[in-house]
């Protein structure tokens, strides 16, 4: 066994200087907000230490072993464990400085965490896990590049701190109504899945005809033989007549994440519109992301104003003779951005092509048979729009109702 394994100890906590008169989340101090009677306010410094846990290079990590705990939860495995039980961490160092959490058993804790030591004769861990978790111990980082946390930030933190028996008590009620929370909130997010399932299974029967029960007529085609596609570029950056004061608006794959774009970010000039391959896309021209970070790839987009675009996105201007196939073909290419990504090839960041996106081929019924699939469509994802929103609203409410759990519990008004 590894010679730097941890002991549990009853630990002695001096009061620190108090340098810092800021409160964590609680927005009180003993001279501005009464506690329940037997509750104290108290400093972090009093009831926990916290040190550094022990680095491990990459090269030592194992695909199983041991659980090995960053700032981020488990972050791999090794051939040895620093601690037999669980022991409370907080992320030190990053975008997960000051997230709180427990270890499993027979573990180990990089670098990248501090462990936190307690009291047990004067604070539970369990409430100790909640009431760090409460703080949001991240603000009180170093505002560097790169968030650090320490003793010497958190120490000064004023808490709320009741005996050991309402601690106890705390504990278990909060953790009872938070694991129905999370019970309610489990169900949202699987009805959010489903709600995902339906809408690809009614995209992929709508171009199937089993909406409509008519496939008569329909064709194979390829998108390049019912529209121009085309795609744009990015003026030299460094040549000022290209942009200052410019009045055409340019648009980036990123303005693509949305079912239609609105506005434009960025103009060029009549300048960089006559001496580069720019042209200006009309308005309801579909586009493609042909590259992008993400879910960009492959998105869809319909253009509500006259635009140019760089080079990451594919116009699609459909030709005059199939003009009224655009609400079609724009669901057609909804259905299809999965099959899009994996289209893609190349390099690190995968990208799409012009000739991908031309040789894409559609089942292509007549026109009318078109406009009832669309109606179709749209009928039943506008339902899809309303639940989704329901979701949303009700999952922003759980976290509402979660906030406002743990406010109560340090409050003294949860038991």
């Amino acid at each position: 066994m590894n010679q730097n394994k941890s002991k549990q100890q009853s630990l002695d906590f001096p009061l620190e200087n108090d340098t810092d008169p800021r409160s964590g989340n609680f927005e009180s101090s003993p001279n501005v907000k009464a506690l329940p009677e037997g509750w104290k306010w108290v400093k972090l410094g009093e009831v926990l230490k916290v040190r550094s846990g022990n680095g491990l290079t990459s090269k030592n990590m194992l695909e199983s072993g041991f659980p090995v705990y960053g700032g981020n939860g488990i972050s791999g495995y090794y051939s040895d464990f620093m601690f037999e039980n669980p022991v409370l961490i907080l992320g030190r160092v990053g975008a997960k400085c000051g997230v709180v959490h427990f270890t499993k058993p027979k573990s180990w804790v990089t670098d990248n965490a501090l462990i936190v030591d307690s009291n047990p004769n004067l604070i539970d861990r369990k409430y100790l896990f909640w009431l760090l978790y409460r703080m949001d111990l991240n603000q009180y980082s170093v505002s560097t590049a790169q968030p650090v946390i320490s003793g010497t930030k958190i120490y000064p933190l004023e808490a709320p701190l009741p005996p050991l028996s309402i601690q106890a008590q705390i504990v278990e009620k909060l953790e009872a109504l938070l694991s129905e929370l999370d019970k309610g909130k489990a169900q949202l997010l699987t009805a959010q899945a489903q709600l995902k399932t339906y809408r690809q299974a009614v995209l992929k029967y709508a171009f199937e005809g089993k909406l409509t029960g008519d496939t008569e007529g329909w064709q194979w085609v390829k998108l390049g033989d019912i529209a121009d596609v085309g795609t744009g570029v990015t003026p030299l950056r460094t040549n000022k007549s290209f942009w200052e004061n410019g009045t055409i608006p340019w648009i980036t794959s990123g303005a693509l994440n949305d079912d239609n774009v609105t506005k434009s970010k960025e103009f060029i000039t009549q300048t960089a519109l006559k001496e580069t391959s720019l042209k200006i896309y009309p308005k309801h021209t579909l586009l493609i992301a042909l590259y992008g970070e993400g879910k960009t790839r492959g998105k869809c987009s319909e253009l509500l104003f006259e635009s140019t675009t760089n080079q990451a996105i594919a116009g699609i201007k459909l030709k005059n003779e199939f003009s009224e196939s655009r609400k079609f073909l724009k669901l057609f290419l909804l259905k299809k951005y999965q099959d899009l990504r994996i289209l893609a090839s190349g390099g690190v960041q995968p990208n799409l092509n012009l000739s991908l996106i031309k040789n894409t081929e559609l089942p292509f019924p007549p026109l009318s048979t078109q406009q009832k699939i669309v109606t179709e469509i749209e009928s039943r994802l506008s339902v899809c729009d309303k639940l989704e929103e329901t979701l949303k609203v009700s999952l922003a409410q759980c976290e509402t109702l979660r906030q406002s759990l743990l406010k109560r519990a340090f409050e003294g008004r949860l038991v």
